[in-house]
């Protein structure tokens, strides 16, 4: 079909970012989805030639309203998760290179 291809995390790097995320965030607030989501991103292509993984940052915040999809044209985010998602991807990056491996 044309367009984006399956978006689907590879098992090995999902298990190597649990680990890694949990040694240093509330391991409670890591959540795993339990099916698929059949959204398309751009990303796909990306896990076509390399292994990898696609991670999806809670931005809602019900108290504030913060509740639309993000594709809803009423969709916005609460702002206090932006520094989060910055020390996760800091985080992931930063034990990924200290692995010793070239892969």
């Amino acid at each position: 079909l044309p367009g984006h291809p399956g978006l689907a995390n590879d098992p090995a790097i999902i298990d190597f970012l649990a680990g890694a995320l949990a040694a240093e965030f509330d391991p409670t607030r890591i959540v795993e989805l339990d099916r698929p989501i059949m959204g398309g991103e751009d990303f796909a292509h990306y896990l076509e030639v390399l292994p990898g993984a696609f991670l999806r940052l809670g931005v809602r915040n019900e108290a504030e309203g913060i509740v639309h999809p993000i594709h809803s044209p009423r969709f916005n985010l609460d702002e206090s998760a932006l520094p989060v998602g910055a020390a996760l991807l800091a985080t992931a990056a930063s034990a990924w290179l200290s692995r010793g491996s070239a892969d």
